[in-house]
This record gives structure tokens, sequence and C-alpha cells, in this order.
């Protein structure tokens, strides 16, 4: 699968895209993963 994420709806996202505006949360499938998933690459990246 290289560099895509399959989420629990089977949607696949890719790495580069994970950091795109989620949008409406009702409308959004997997809203909540991919909320989870930004904070951790956000909280990745940061410099101590």
């Amino acid at each position: 699968m290289g560099d895509k994420i399959v989420l629990p709806s089977g949607c696949r996202i890719s790495w580069r895209d994970l950091l795109n505006p989620l949008g409406e949360p009702n409308k959004t499938p997997d809203f909540h993963e991919l909320v989870a998933l930004q904070h951790g690459q956000l909280t990745r990246r940061q410099k101590p």
C-alpha cells in the first residue's frame, strides 16, 4: 500500500494529504481517526 493509510471505513489517504482541511465532522467518514492522525503528525514535527 506504500504511503497510504487505510481508515476503518476502508478509505485510503496518503500521509501528504493528511494535513488537508477535514471539513464537516458529520459528513466526513472517520473524522475522529483523521483528527488523531493529524495531531500525531503535527506533534511529531514540533521541535523541542
